[in-house]
């Protein structure tokens, strides 16, 4: 099923997710830098670029779409992992850290600070966040199909028996 915007409101193959990770997520309230950039950005909408002014409008429509967000959260059967620099002067950390503290999930949540990253996590220390984000994926499971084991005590006719397809009736 389609929404308004044509994407689809399932994932294209949801067996295949393996966990989400929210990187430096915007959750309702901005930092000081994007404050000051919400407030100009919203006098200047019809001399911005596009992209730019469906950044500000987006934003500032966004309280009003966090329901659905913390709903969809509690709804995941995957891990959910949100990582946040700490120098984030946009989004703050807090919200993140808040947001994990209070949304009940089927799995808990897991927080992870960069320090002394900014919104722009690859703006900061790059180990640090490629650590960080190979803590998030899963270890991998290797599957092995095993063949039956015969006991050791059945004789190999006995076996070879059962596998042969049986005499028809009457022959």
């Amino acid at each position: 099923m389609s929404n308004l915007s044509g994407h689809s409101d399932r994932p294209p193959n949801p067996g295949k997710v393996a966990g989400l990770v929210l990187l430096s997520g915007y959750y309702g309230q901005p930092g000081p830098t994007a404050a000051w950039l919400l407030k100009v950005g919203a006098r200047m909408l019809k001399i911005i670029p596009r992209d730019v002014r469906h950044a500000v409008l987006e934003m500032t429509n966004q309280p009003d779409q966090l329901h659905g967000m913390h709903t969809a959260l509690r709804n995941l059967k995957v891990p959910v992992h949100v990582v946040h620099g700490d120098q984030d002067d946009f989004a703050p950390i807090e919200l993140a850290e808040k947001l994990v503290a209070e949304t009940r999930t089927r799995r808990p949540m897991r927080f992870e600070r960069v320090t002394g990253a900014n919104h722009f996590l690859n703006d900061g220390p790059a180990e640090d966040l490629l650590a960080t984000l190979e803590g998030c994926i899963p270890p991998r499971r290797e599957f092995r199909l095993r063949w039956p084991q015969w006991p050791a005590a059945w004789p190999k006719r006995l076996i070879l028996s059962r596998l042969k397809p049986a005499a028809p009736a009457g022959a």
